[in-house]
């Protein structure tokens, strides 16, 4: 005779009756959700306890009917999935796991994707990520992450199996434009090349913050050394995203020995389109982007030594940057046009994504690998959720009480133990020494900071904790006073409540 086993909701939610045989829910593993550290000690005690106790803590259903909102562990919420592994005969007998023959119990998280279900591969079987599951999702992934089912018995003795639904995780994988296509359904042309986008970051744009930086600042110089060594470090970090494997390293190669180089192979006529116009825009009006990135590519070594001075290096005034004299539309199209769509490098993504709008499902399986084949017993689905952001407007609040210092008379703070120390080295005395007695002129003045001499000592300086956190507490609300001309925000941001002295004095004491 075949056996025949299923997943039915946990045997404590069951009613006498048996009306709910026939409701589609009895056929799937439920959620239950918890605001305490000790949630499963919580599960445990109501599954034993019986007489609808478990009840109490399963995740209600949204009215409208869209997917369930898990919180964060930070929230003080905590989400487990339970079921009962039952045999498919009158009274629905329970199904003992023997572990003597390799038999196992765990679930699966599986990600919902255009209605199609996707299970977290490991990457010691394939390249980490999430990969779609066949049959239904009635079916597992080779290198599928198993999630452990751990076991409590109820009153009645029954086996009772749950398990933690992790809300976030460290874990990440690598898509392509293919891919990244297929999960959003835009078309691959729509997304941008990475690489463009980090030419835009780290030089594009720095280049226009540069030459929008204020001209009556001399901080550790004069204003001019200063945009003039801001200027030169800003071409070596153009020169080094060239020369990165992924990107353009002939290129690099031929503005730090030859510019005149010619190209071959693929893109050749792309990355000689690139040379021209670097060739032929302006750095400076005495200098070309390009005879400025060659000459500080030659000096690269020089140049990322500990504290070196691109002035000592021989790079003068025709490479500090007062306007933009190049385009940098131009100068992106042009570079994205050179990249290889060969090494194009992956975008990386988290495996769960809070927040956002993915939505997921969790599936009991019991394992039987004596069988040949392998049988496995995969539940229905689950409710299906998303989980909620970090800071999501809906979260729970943990409850997270700081107690200040209450006693700050000059008598007591003397007593506070000096138990943090800081080691400030020579150069960061050297920058400290820089400010003047008065720190409030600096606001107002920038040239009541000092020169940096050379010639000091370092320092281990230690300080109080206790006194630390009364500045930083100062600090705190100072800012969002300050922010509150902004944001108009200063009635949400607290509440004070009075509290008795005598109950302050117990707090204090305990």
């Amino acid at each position: 005779m075949t056996e025949h086993f299923e997943w039915l909701k946990p045997q404590p939610l069951w009613q006498e009756d048996g009306l709910d045989y026939r409701q589609p829910e009895f056929f799937q593993p439920h959620l239950f959700g918890y605001n305490s550290d000790a949630f499963v000690d919580e599960f445990m005690a109501a599954a034993q306890a019986g007489n609808g106790a478990l009840a109490g803590s399963l995740v209600p259903p949204n009215e409208d009917g869209a997917p369930l909102k898990l919180f964060q562990p930070i929230h003080g919420s905590f989400y487990v999935v339970s079921g009962s592994l039952c045999c498919i005969e009158p009274g629905f007998p329970q199904r003992q796991v023997s572990l003597p023959d390799g038999e196992s119990t765990f679930f699966v998280l599986r990600k919902v994707i255009g209605g199609a279900e996707y299970g977290w591969a490991a990457a010691s079987v394939t390249a980490a990520g999430w990969q779609p599951v066949g049959n239904g999702g009635k079916a597992l992934l080779d290198g599928e992450e198993r999630l452990p089912l751990y076991q409590t018995a109820p009153r009645d003795g029954r086996t009772l199996l749950f398990g933690y639904i992790p809300a976030s995780s460290k874990d990440t994988y690598n898509v392509g434009p293919a891919v990244l296509a297929q999960l959003t359904g835009d078309p691959e042309s729509s997304f941008t090349d990475p690489r463009a986008d980090e030419l835009q970051s780290r030089f594009i744009d720095q280049v226009t913050v540069l030459v929008g930086m204020p001209t009556t600042r001399p901080v550790g110089g004069t204003t001019s050394q200063v945009r003039r060594d801001m200027s030169v470090f800003t071409l070596l970090d153009l020169w080094e995203l060239f020369n990165r494997p992924d990107v353009l390293p002939d290129v690099a190669i031929a503005l730090r020995d030859n510019p005149n180089a010619s190209f071959s192979g693929e893109k050749a006529a792309q990355k000689t389109a690139l040379m021209n116009f670097l060739k032929g825009a302006q750095w400076t009006a005495s200098r070309t982007l390009a005879s400025a990135i060659g000459q500080v590519a030659n000096k690269q070594a020089q140049l990322d030594e500990s504290e070196s001075d691109p002035g000592a290096l021989g790079f003068g005034n025709s490479y500090r940057l007062d306007a933009v004299l190049f385009s940098g539309p131009t100068l992106r199209s042009r570079f994205e046009a050179a990249l290889s769509s060969a090494t194009r490098p992956p975008l990386e993504l988290p495996k769960i994504e809070p927040g956002g709008a993915a939505t997921y499902i969790v599936r009991c399986v019991y394992e039987r690998p004596q069988c040949d084949p392998v049988q496995w017993v995969i539940s229905r689905p689950s409710e299906v959720f998303r989980f909620a952001a970090f800071f999501d407007k809906d979260a729970p609040a943990r409850q997270i009480k700081i107690p200040l210092p209450t006693n700050v008379s000059l008598s007591d703070m003397r007593k506070f133990k000096k138990g943090v120390t800081f080691m400030i080295s020579e150069p960061m005395q050297r920058k400290i020494n820089m400010l003047p007695a008065d720190t409030s002129k600096v606001i107002t003045d920038p040239g009541q900071i000092g020169p940096e001499l050379t010639g000091g000592f370092a320092f281990i300086c230690s300080f109080s904790i206790e006194i630390i956190f009364i500045v930083a507490f100062f600090l705190l609300l100072m800012f969002v006073i300050i922010l509150n001309f902004v944001f108009w925000w200063i009635l949400f941001f607290r509440i004070c409540l009075p509290v008795p002295k005598k109950i302050l004095a117990g707090l204090s004491g305990s």
